[in-house]
């Protein structure tokens, strides 16, 4: 998403995590630079990445992580019109720092928004919950898929509904709980095709 708001003539800073001596850091560094895509990369261990495995009817994902698990968001935000985490469940780091990170990025008058992918590990916490819910620190838009708003809301309010329910119900109900729980100003559902 970066790189496409660059190449549209958008001013992006991507701030990121990569290794400082494997192959794929330095090739997505002088991708960056040869694209005007301004990234600032906090140095790690080795630069993760994903492969994605797709079939005609389900697709997975295989993920070594690398630097990314020691990614931060303690940069300076000062002078940015919109802040966006992405990646929340698969960053500790950010997850961390995001109640800071938006609080900040509001003090400076600049929009926030928030984009959860998939929790792998299936706890599904901190989005609509405390510190995110607090003191002006959830973001102004959170992006989630249907599936990400069902899971998060079933465990904001625990309640005895089958998941046979629980995946009938309709994302719209899923997106109210959520703006009722002050995950954010604005839920934004991306709805498969």
């Amino acid at each position: 998403s970066a790189l496409h708001l660059s190449e549209l003539g958008e001013e992006v800073v991507f701030h990121t995590a990569l290794g400082t001596t494997d192959y794929f850091g330095s090739f997505l560094r002088s991708t960056a630079r040869s694209r005007r895509l301004r990234m600032v990369a906090q140095p790690g261990s080795i630069t993760g990445s994903c492969v994605g495995i797709s079939g005609e009817k389900d697709r997975t994902f295989v993920t070594c992580r690398g630097a990314v698990d020691e990614l931060r968001a303690t940069f300076d935000v000062d002078g940015f019109s919109h802040v966006h985490l992405a990646g929340y469940y698969n960053c500790a780091g950010l997850q961390q720092d995001a109640a800071d990170l938006f609080r900040r990025a509001r003090r400076s008058g600049a929009t926030t928004s928030l984009g959860c992918q998939h929790d792998a590990v299936g706890l599904w916490g901190g989005v609509g919950r405390a510190p995110l819910t607090t003191d002006d620190a959830g973001p102004d838009f959170l992006i989630l898929s249907e599936e990400e708003a069902r899971e998060i809301v079933s465990r904001l309010s625990p309640d005895q509904t089958s998941t046979r329910e629980r995946l009938q119900r309709e994302p719209q109900r899923d997106a109210l709980a959520l703006l009722a729980s002050k995950a954010a100003y604005c839920v934004v559902l991306t709805i498969g095709a």
